[in-house]
Order: structure tokens, then C-alpha cells, then sequence
């Protein structure tokens, strides 16, 4: 009997190093598991870098804004709606809302609660993607040119 099982396996030498259908049947499933698992991670991953590509231009808003509203002139300082843009300053950021909020701050309550003495303002910008995604900067500003012209009439402030 020993005999008739060496000669088979002379006979047929590429049965020893062949792959049965079973093998190559998990061996695709591995491959095809593999291959879906990687799409899904890398598709979460895009949707994860464009919502933080968002946040940023969210973020990037607020701060031009409040930088543009520090830059006005005192008395111009007043509650307002805006269009957030991108970093560029021309693309819209899609679906997003801005406001800016400006009240009287009263210095002795640290709150915009009335009186205040119309000196200090307080002015928050806020940008709003969605209802969980609100981004906000809060800011006092001070007409500091009432002092100064009362001190030294002959200043000239930097430009």
C-alpha cells in the first residue's frame, strides 16, 4: 500500500504545490474584508478633514471679523449681521451665519448690564455652521481717544 500512495504523488507532482479552491476562496475573502475595512476608514477620514476644514474657516471668520470691527471707529461699533468668507475673504463658507453683538459695558457689574458709561463696549462676533457648531469671540473696546485728546491735544496717533 505504501507504495501505491509514493507512486500518486510521482504521478501527480503539481498537486502538492497547488492552492485548493477552498484557500484561494478565503484568501479573496481576507483580501475583499481588507479592502472594504481600509475604504471605510479612509472615506471617515475625509469626511473627519473636510468637517475640520470648516471649524478652521469658521474660526479664521470670527477673528477677520473682529479684526475688521476693532479697526472701525468707536462710535461706528454697532450690532451687525455678516457673511462668513473663507479664508480668502470672497468664498462663502456654506450654510454659515454671522452676527456681531455690540452692548454698553458697565465696568462695575463686568457685564452689559445698563448703566454703562459708554466709554467701553463690548462686542462678541460669532459664526454659526450648524446648531452644535457655534464659534465665538468676545472683545471690550474702549474709546481711548477720549482720553487722549483730553491729555495731549496735539498727538497724532500712528498710522
Amino acid at each position: 500500500m505504501r507504495s501505491k500512495l509514493k507512486r500518486t504523488a510521482q504521478h501527480h507532482p503539481s498537486r502538492a504545490r497547488a492552492f485548493t479552491l477552498i484557500e484561494a476562496l478565503l484568501t479573496l475573502a481576507i483580501l475583499a474584508l481588507t479592502t472594504f475595512t481600509l475604504m471605510a476608514v479612509l472615506t471617515r477620514s475625509l469626511q473627519e478633514s473636510r468637517q475640520h476644514g470648516r471649524i478652521l474657516q469658521a474660526r479664521t471668520a470670527v477673528s477677520r471679523e473682529m479684526e475688521r470691527t476693532t479697526y472701525q471707529k468707536f462710535a461706528n461699533v454697532n450690532s451687525r449681521a455678516f457673511t462668513p468668507t473663507e479664508g480668502d475673504g470672497v468664498t462663502l463658507i456654506q450654510g454659515a451665519t454671522g452676527q456681531v453683538f455690540v452692548c454698553p459695558y458697565n465696568a462695575a457689574t463686568g457685564s452689559c448690564t445698563p448703566p454703562g458709561d459708554g466709554t467701553i463696549k463690548q462686542v462678541t462676533v460669532t459664526v454659526t455652521l450648524d446648531s452644535s457648531r457655534v464659534f465665538r469671540l468676545t472683545s471690550l473696546l474702549t474709546d481711548w481717544t477720549i482720553q487722549l485728546s483730553s491729555a495731549t491735544p496735539n498727538y497724532y496717533p500712528p498710522s
